[in-house]
């Protein structure tokens, strides 16, 4: 065991049989920045040898097959992730989810309850990102920056926050608590690091962000001077102005080199009196797009919010965008919004395979770490998205199609062909509507809803007297049972923006409405982790 762990590297666990005995070990002690490596090994072990999986949260989720005996291997293995930070967001109860709750005459007391109930925490089951070997931290802090700005400096310097379109610098009507600023403005900048060196000198951390707040109705500077550090032949995007009754649209170019002008002002300041710190930025909204002019200060590290599944040319775009971004900075993390597809409509996807290229191809280019919102709890019909996922941020040169092959065949047996079929058609859907641009909901036509129930009753008709594996299938029936109701509303209204419905069509969507709220009460009770219906 001396010697094992002496093989162990930062980062590493050891998988080895040493005569009748089982060493399972990681370097825990020696990386504070990922420091379970003995749990990952005891995981591995449990996957690989015993063949436990675990494909979403809660009993019905955890594949644990019986052994009357369990035949030991000769194991000497050595593993290191690749990826140091594997970050998955885990999205929790929130004033959104109230909101639905209340909709739905439940309470926030009853959801917590039930969600607790429903991924076993207090029944002894592991938990679903510790089992996937999620976690690891690359020590960089991320967030909203500015969000105090506005309540501590308007009074004294209006002049510091973004000049509207209309004229003005008030922005106590447009979410002052995700302000503006005015990025030329030096004296703004020298009050900003004065204050990100109080906070650095105060908590000793290593890095800090200078990451501009998101969101707001309030848009970005148009002042002569912010508009100077916006090259003409930057990329062309389109903002709101909501200062104009009603909002305008218009044009201008990316605002990326006024950002690296604006965090390397910040930057330099800083490190002059705080050396060796590392400074988080966003390539994100108006500023997604690699800079053509400004150079990156050595100590920035890039949160990529880039790639959607939703488009295949935003897609190709964003690929495009991260070469460019990873030639420029030698610390790039994924913070991608991916898992938020069907987080508002419910609707099916599956986007493994694109996935794998990409996860791929970032891991061989600067990927140090990723940071993903959010795990919305549509396990029903995006759960394999999750899975697939986790198995790749542990190791990106998995295939996808060994992942699908090792989904279906752990969790539906005798039915895995069957599901994988289930599974594939969906992909096709999430591909047709990313290739042609249509609303998420739209190819899930009565037809189509068809066509996948029937693929999933042969799954059920070949499960045969397995109970756990028929529940599973039944699991994944409930979210093509929403998805056909809800394209069936969507359509509906859809169609009375052009033109007015007639009483028929009027009384089929109330009876749709009430059937759908209906279904979603007791998918809560019953399937709680099917979908997240008060989402």
């Amino acid at each position: 065991a001396r010697a094992s762990r002496r093989a162990a590297r930062p980062r590493a666990m050891r998988l080895r049989t040493v005569g009748n005995a089982l060493v399972l070990l990681g370097a825990d002690e020696k990386t504070p920045a990922d420091p379970h490596g003995s749990r990952h090994a005891v995981v591995t072990f449990l996957e690989e040898v015993a063949g436990m999986r675990y494909l979403w949260p809660g009993e019905l989720g955890l594949v644990t097959p019986r052994h009357r005996t369990l035949a030991l291997p000769a194991l000497d293995r050595t593993f290191t992730p690749r990826i140091t930070q594997r970050k998955v967001r885990w999205s929790r109860r929130n004033d959104r989810i109230d909101l639905g709750l209340a909709y739905l005459g439940l309470t926030p007391e009853d959801y917590d309850a039930r969600f607790a109930a429903a991924i076993g925490k207090d029944a002894g089951l592991p938990s679903w990102t510790e089992w996937q070997r999620l976690g690891g931290s690359l020590g960089l802090s991320g967030g909203h920056s500015y969000g105090q700005a506005w309540e501590k400096y308007h009074e004294e310097h209006p002049e510091w926050f973004a000049l509207q379109p209309n004229g003005s610098r008030d922005l106590s009507q447009l979410s002052p608590e995700r302000s503006r600023l005015c990025k030329s403005n030096l004296a703004l900048i020298e009050a900003l690091a004065r204050d990100k060196i109080a906070e650095l000198k105060k908590s000793g951390a290593r890095s800090l962000s200078l990451a501009p707040n998101d969101g707001g109705r309030a848009t970005f500077c148009v002042c002569k001077d912010c508009r100077k550090l916006d090259p003409p032949e930057a990329r062309r995007i389109t903002l709101t102005d909501y200062t104009a009754s009603p909002p305008r649209k218009y044009e201008t170019a990316a605002l990326t080199d006024r950002m690296v002008w604006f965090w390397n002002r910040l930057a330099e300041r800083i490190e002059a009196e705080v050396p060796d710190t590392w400074f988080v930025v966003y390539a994100y909204s108006a500023y997604k797009s690699p800079p053509v002019r400004e150079k990156l200060h050595p100590r920035l590290a890039v949160f990529f919010v880039g790639v959607s599944y939703e488009s295949d040319e935003a897609r190709a775009q964003a690929r495009r965008d991260w070469s460019e971004w990873a030639a420029m900075s030698g610390k790039l993390v994924w913070r991608p919004n991916l898992l938020l597809y069907g987080r508002r409509e419910g609707a099916p996807s599956v986007f493994i395979h694109k996935l794998a290229e990409d996860l791929s191809h970032f891991a061989d280019n600067g990927l140090l770490g990723t940071d993903f919102d959010s795990i919305m709890h549509h396990w029903a019909t995006e759960g394999l998205n999750s899975y697939a996922l986790a198995r790749l941020l542990w190791d990106p040169t998995r295939k996808a199609d060994d992942i699908l092959d090792d989904y279906c065949r752990s969790g539906f047996g005798p039915a895995a062909e069957a599901v994988k079929a289930f599974f594939l058609r969906i992909e096709a859907i999430t591909n047709e509507v990313a290739a042609q641009g249509l609303p998420k909901l739209a190819p899930y036509t009565p037809s189509v809803c068809a066509e996948l129930r029937e693929r999933l009753d042969e799954a059920a008709s070949l499960a045969g007297g397995d109970e756990v594996v028929a529940r599973r299938i039944a699991f994944l029936r409930s979210g093509i049972q929403f998805a056909e109701i809800q394209a069936r509303t969507h359509a509906f209204a859809a169609a009375a923006k052009e033109r007015k419905p007639d009483e028929a069509a009027r009384e089929r969507f109330r009876a749709d409405m009430e059937s759908k709220f209906q279904l979603m009460r007791t998918l809560y009770r019953d399937e709680p982790l099917a979908l997240s219906m008060p989402q």
